[in-house]
């Protein structure tokens, strides 16, 4: 993040008008979040949740349209 944010920093200031206006301020907000968050390689609880509830929805469709079979039930 910190190589992307250099780029920024150098090359941003071509797009005319809003380089001018917009880099200084991706470029702060991007030397923010690298100054108070630590890196995390595991997913948010709203990301698992995203997920949990699409792929809920597929299985759910899944079965309406008898794509795949019904769980088998064990006695």
């Amino acid at each position: 993040m910190l190589k992307a944010t250099l780029g920024s920093a150098v090359l941003g200031w071509w797009g005319f008008p809003w380089g001018l206006i917009l880099t200084p301020v991706q470029v702060t907000k991007n030397l923010w979040g690298l100054a108070r968050s630590q890196p995390s390689f595991a997913p948010s609880a709203q990301l698992e949740r995203i997920v949990r509830l699409g792929l809920a929805a597929e299985l759910r469709q899944a079965q309406a349209t008898g794509s795949i079979p019904p769980p088998v039930k064990n006695a």
